[in-house]
């Protein structure tokens, strides 16, 4: 059976078991391993896989059981992607723009310049056929995507550096202040810590 296809087979087995706890409790126990880019010290990212976990044991009557590794314990940061599609590991965590090199149009999984806002993402995503277009192109590299985490800090951070440098811009950019302050508090907690670490990272590639 193909990843993608035993991926999909998963899902609708854990549907099924909640439904009917009685045939969780006869299946057999599956172990899955989960690798992310994104290290412990970053709770809001690392520790939603944490949660994630946690979750999916407690709606499968721990049938169903998946482990979290941090970068570097199986794989490094930005080798997840790979590490799903050969095999090494069954889930993964990370941004699909970290992998342009394999695809450009695996940006398009994540915050672009100019992109949508994380409503508009999730409903493209979910709603839009976004989702089923990514997997089109993942399916290539025997991957299957979940969208999991929104981070769009970076985006509202261009807008910013480039309405100091253009007057026309900075009335549009100004026109969009009371939307983006409803998003601050998320990127205070989300992104502060994750941004230093996105730097460190990249240095190192």
């Amino acid at each position: 059976m193909k990843r993608r296809q035993f991926l999909q087979a998963g899902s609708v087995g854990l549907a099924a078991g909640l439904a009917t706890p009685a045939i969780a409790q006869s299946a057999p126990t599956l172990r899955w391993r989960l690798t992310t880019t994104f290290p412990k010290s970053l709770d809001t990212l690392y520790g939603a896989c944490e949660m994630f976990s946690k979750a999916i044991g407690e709606m499968s009557d721990q049938k169903f059981q998946v482990q979290v590794f941090g970068p570097g314990e199986i794989v490094p940061p930005f080798q997840v992607f790979d590490a799903v599609s050969t095999g090494t590991v069954e889930m993964g965590n990370t941004a699909s723009y970290y992998f342009i090199g394999k695809d450009l149009a695996f940006a398009f999984g994540t915050a672009v310049p100019f992109g949508p806002n994380t409503r508009q993402m999730n409903a493209w995503l979910t709603y839009g056929g976004g989702l089923d277009l990514l997997n089109e192109l993942y399916k290539n590299y025997n991957v299957y995507g979940l969208p999991f985490n929104a981070c769009y800090k970076a985006t509202n951070e261009l807008f910013t550096d480039i309405a100091a440098k253009n007057a026309m811009f900075k009335r549009l950019n100004d026109s969009m202040t009371a939307f983006r302050n409803e998003q601050y508090s998320w990127h205070q907690v989300c992104e502060a810590t994750y941004d230093s670490y996105q730097i460190r990272q990249l240095s190192r590639s």
